[in-house]
């Protein structure tokens, strides 16, 4: 994901490069020279990106072209702040949602790269920004069955949000002492998400276990059953590494409780010294860049 300090005249750049690669040219707009601040050629960018994007075209090939432009489009939302991507989430809606026949491929693009858990794009902030604006525009071409899922798609999105203080919950130990999360002390808690019965689980584990940066004694592991069977849990094999906590949760189902949200399994939460969350329902491979890019 690109960080805001980026360059980015470098950014709109590489944009029109990527665009001679497409099957067929995605229409960008270009950015009057009067306008020099970066803060106000990303605006002006992101607020005509679709302007001239034949929407109404619905044939295989406008459609790809309309997928590469989403690329870009959510590349540049990724440099933006708060108010620009709402103003620009709402914009798209207008433009994009309002012709009966384009919600489904388009809305189908949007969960593809910003909610895959796979998807290098995966982003919940702009998820839930491009989902709420669709959702609150009058008159929008949804149906009602996928309103109702993209509702419900946008409140998992919005849970433990990264930058968020992260849900509390308790848990209990082997020897049924319990805790819960808030009193855990640690610069780095990650939040190691399983089920035993999990193949991929199974087949991670010793991967997890013999991760080298999750031995770095700033970062303690708390590796959770977000599950109440204690049958299944008592029955998972141990072995783990004796300064790390394994437990399950009590009081119920995070999951059913929506408290917690999984995508996959195992899945990695990094929570910071405050408990704000870092990474969200990440995999192994993007916990350890997380981490390795942090502790430098």
């Amino acid at each position: 994901m690109l960080h805001r300090h980026i360059d980015l005249t470098l950014l709109f750049l590489l944009l029109f490069c990527t665009a001679t690669q497409a099957q067929k040219e995605f229409p960008y707009p270009h950015i009057p020279d009067s306008i020099e601040v970066n803060h106000d050629r990303l605006t002006w960018m992101l607020n005509h990106f679709w302007q001239s994007f034949d929407v109404a075209d619905l044939s295989a090939e406008n459609i790809s072209t309309g997928e590469q432009g989403f690329v870009d489009f959510v590349t540049l939302l990724a440099a933006a702040d708060s108010l620009q991507t709402a103003e620009a989430a709402h914009i798209f809606a207008q433009r994009m949602m309002t012709e009966p026949a384009a919600a489904t491929p388009y809305i189908d693009i949007i969960d593809h790269y910003l909610r895959d858990p796979l998807s290098p794009l995966r982003d919940d902030r702009i998820y839930a920004a491009l989902t709420g604006a669709i959702l609150s525009l009058p008159g929008n071409a949804l149906t009602a069955e996928t309103k109702a899922r993209l509702t419900d798609a946008r409140q998992l999105a919005m849970l433990n949000m990264s930058g968020i203080v992260a849900n509390d919950f308790t848990f209990a130990d082997n020897a049924g002492k319990e805790y819960r999360l808030y009193d855990i002390k640690a610069q780095y808690l990650v939040l190691y998400f399983y089920d035993p019965e999990c193949a991929e689980c199974r087949q991670l584990k010793d991967r997890v276990i013999q991760s080298p940066v999750l031995q770095d004694e700033r970062i303690k592991v708390v590796r959770i059953y977000p599950e109440e069977d204690a049958n299944a849990w008592t029955k998972a094999a141990r072995n783990l590494p004796p300064a790390w906590t394994d437990g399950r949760v009590t009081g119920g189902a995070l999951a059913s409780q929506r408290i917690y949200w999984f995508a996959q399994m195992p899945s990695f939460y990094l929570l910071d010294t405050d408990k704000r969350v870092v990474l969200k329902d990440a995999t192994l491979d993007q916990l350890e860049h997380k981490l390795q890019e942090i502790l430098q």
